[in-house]
């Protein structure tokens, strides 16, 4: 009896759920706006992590690899930048995404730098 697949769901499913209904909305906006970079993955693709700054703007930061413990495909919200995954160069295995909650609109969708 093969068990490790169901697991995998059950905490796959568990990082969907610990989203709060209005995050869970704007990250929704966001990915259905978002056009990628032309040299960018597939959104599917990436990581994917989300934040509020103060001026009331959302950053996304997309990392084309598992990241710590979110897996390929998956998204989370962070409480703030400092929780964002900081790399400096990457080019478009990075991916970073400005959302203008005010127009409802992704601004910016950019590569990191070049080594």
């Amino acid at each position: 009896m093969r068990i490790e697949p169901f697991f995998a769901a059950v905490l796959l499913s568990a990082c969907g759920a610990a989203e709060e209904p209005r995050q869970a909305a704007t990250m929704d906006t966001i990915e259905r706006q978002v056009r990628m970079p032309k040299e960018a993955l597939a959104l599917t693709r990436y990581s994917r992590f989300y934040t509020a700054i103060k001026s009331g703007e959302v950053i996304g930061t997309y990392v084309g690899s598992a990241h710590k413990d979110l897996p390929v495909g998956q998204r989370r919200w962070v409480s703030d930048v400092y929780h964002l995954p900081a790399i400096n160069d990457g080019e478009c295995f990075i991916v970073n995404v400005i959302f203008e909650p005010k127009t409802n609109r992704v601004t910016q969708a950019f590569c990191n730098g070049a080594a």
